[in-house]
């Protein structure tokens, strides 16, 4: 039977939706065209902006082996220049927009969106296809884009944080294509060929969603942007790398070397629930309370408000389509290290045996239906909302019914998500820090091999 502190929560759970302002929500116009692209559009007037995005089935998980960072620099060099515009001249004509234009390579897509005011929608929607449809990927332009990419790169082994992400998917997904990443050497061996061979292989129509939201007519729209990208010829879309029918998480341990250091950092992790999963939003509550939850989580209360190791802790889902990695995250000064894991595993052990509360969901619901209209502040983030639903095989309305699935989650759904996902005994365990001040606290944890900070993965 429910006290009355539970039922009292979960009242409050069960009308949190009703008694939320409601949220404006735009309605999306969708049409298919033949060459395979998904066109949306969507009426918004509360301000005199457009917001538009394309998204295209390819990214880092479609590179050669040998060549990791390939998509990004193909997305780097996409504005660089097309075959109206050279590359000065797409500069200028993208500074005279008034907003912004952009291209992004992710693990599984690469996005091109952006946002202008209203009188130049036509200008972007051009400038748009240039980019997407005629890029030109200039010799002259690579060289930068590379060292760029290299310099970003370099910069970026100054943070222990980046040092031990990469670690531990290099740990736990080996050489498949989820435990890869660009290198300095990867990017040097990128040439042109390499970049236009990419493009025309991989950045297909078919499968593409371009989504545009704004003050229009939708139907006219439409019609534009059929118009726009219907020649775009059509091709096949390559499968992007996924994980092995019989791959397992491996449980490991590994220090990487960050010499001079008074403080380590602390990643625990292993399997996750992957972006497309059934048990997507249950997990995604429990995460909520082991770690996401900033002060109030069961991590932060038990490692920083307890005993006082660290100034902050937290954990994370980090999915895609089909993978999912859980990741419990910290640092601590060097003598605290031991005693921190052990705290750490215990209020991971402790969810996944004992289960979270009645309590601790109907707060973690009550915060993460309060959060859902603050997603969507800039309208911008609709178009975003849009092209994912649809790029996960989710029908439009998804997105906009999240408050009302979120309050129909069971505590038995929570509990079920967190005991089929992690295996304590599983975890592998990531330390960043220096080796001669750690290694005997660690000996406790299992046998850890050392690494060099970088390139030295696998």
């Amino acid at each position: 039977m429910l006290s009355l502190l539970h039922l009292a929560l979960h009242l409050m759970t069960q009308t949190a939706v009703a008694e939320l302002p409601s949220v404006d929500l735009p309605e999306f116009q969708k049409e298919e065209i033949p060459n395979g692209l998904t066109l949306l559009a969507a009426r918004h007037t509360e301000q005199p902006v457009i917001f538009f995005s394309l998204l295209v089935r390819a990214g880092a998980l479609n590179e050669p082996e040998e060549m990791k960072g390939l998509a990004g620099v193909m997305a780097d060099m996409m504005q660089e220049g097309t075959e109206n515009y050279d590359s000065s001249a797409l500069a200028r004509a993208l500074d005279e927009l008034g907003g912004s234009l952009g291209a992004s390579a992710g693990r599984e897509t690469t996005v091109l969106s952006g946002q202008t005011l209203s009188r130049n929608a036509d200008r972007a929607l051009e400038l748009l296809a240039e980019m997407a449809l005629r890029p030109t990927f200039p010799n002259n332009s690579l060289r930068r884009i590379k060292q760029q990419n290299k310099t970003m790169l370099v910069a970026s082994y100054v943070d222990q944080d980046f040092i031990g992400s990469r670690h531990l998917s290099a740990l736990l997904y080996g050489q498949s294509a989820f435990g890869r990443f660009p290198t300095e050497e990867t990017i040097s061996k990128i040439a042109r060929g390499n970049v236009t061979s990419f493009y025309h292989r991989h950045f297909q129509p078919k499968g593409a969603i371009l989504c545009v939201l704004g003050d229009f007519d939708p139907p006219e729209m439409l019609a534009k942007l059929k118009e726009t990208f219907g020649g775009w010829e059509k091709g096949e879309v390559s499968q992007a790398s996924g994980l092995p029918d019989n791959f397992s998480y491996p449980k490991g341990r590994r220090l990487a070397i960050k010499r001079d250091k008074t403080q380590a950092t602390i990643l625990i992790g292993g399997r996750g629930v992957p972006a497309n999963s059934e048990l997507s939003e249950s997990f995604g509550l429990a995460n909520h309370i082991l770690g996401a939850s900033g002060f109030s989580s069961r991590l932060m209360n038990a490692v920083r408000s307890e005993e006082g190791k660290t100034y902050g802790v937290h954990s994370s889902n980090i999915s895609s389509r089909g993978v999912g990695t859980f990741v419990a995250q910290t640092f601590t000064r060097n003598n605290n290290v031991k005693e921190t894991i052990n705290i750490m595993l215990e209020v991971i052990g402790d969810a996944v045996k004992d289960g979270l509360t009645q309590d601790e969901l109907a707060k973690a619901k009550t915060a993460r239906i309060g959060q859902f209209p603050l997603r969507f502040e800039n309208p911008g983030s609709w178009v975003g909302g849009a092209v994912n639903d649809l790029f996960f095989g989710r029908p439009l309305s998804y997105t906009y019914e999240t408050r009302e699935r979120i309050a129909k989650i069971t505590l038995d759904e929570v509990n079920d998500a967190l005991r089929r996902t992690i295996n304590v005994e599983e975890l592998s365990i990531i330390v960043v820090g220096d080796p001669d001040e750690l290694t005997n606290q660690l000996r406790e944890f299992g046998d850890f091999e050392v690494r060099r900070e970088k390139n030295d993965w696998w």
